[in-house]
């Protein structure tokens, strides 16, 4: 009996450092969207794929730029793909594609903006961007493109900007 219990309490010991150990190796990410009236978010939708897990933010799920975002758990190496799209009555509006590359203790966000400059050179931690073309006649200038720029940080021991 009593080597039963200690077998039980080694399990559960063991099993207590495991997720505990798992916790230092997780990895997020998340999608934010620059609120513009040219498309509404309710038109606008990012799924992200790792691989194992594919998320999708749309609507009250793709909350805006500043706001308080949801990170979604994602693999802690390989790759992840993330999918824009942007449609309304008449098709699409945009699509575009990024990959980032996955890595543990890390949170990558997402950020989509229309615009005619890359907005970028405003962005402090942001690691890349990317330009993809609107449907003809959508935007406010014919320069307007949709902007995808995406920056991360550690999840334990985060920079501050």
């Amino acid at each position: 009996m009593r080597a039963s219990l200690r077998k039980i309490r080694f399990m559960g010991a063991l099993s207590i450092g495991i997720t505990l150990a798992a916790c230092g190796e997780e990895a997020q990410i998340s999608a934010a969207y620059r609120s513009d009236a040219i498309v509404p978010r309710a038109y606008t939708s990012v799924t992200t794929t790792d691989g194992r897990r594919r998320h999708v933010f749309q609507g009250a799920a793709l909350l805006p730029v500043g706001g308080k975002d949801s990170p979604r758990p994602t693999a802690t190496s390989g790759e992840a793909t993330v999918d824009i799209v942007m449609r309304d009555a008449r098709g699409a509006i945009a699509t575009g594609r990024v990959t980032l590359v996955l890595k543990p203790d890390w949170i990558w966000g997402v950020e989509l903006h229309i615009d005619s400059a890359n907005p970028a050179r405003y962005c402090f931690g942001c690691v890349g961007s990317q330009a993809f073309r609107l449907r003809d006649g959508v935007g406010r200038t014919v320069r307007d493109s949709l902007w995808v720029t995406w920056g991360g940080n550690s999840i334990r021991n985060p920079v501050v900007y």
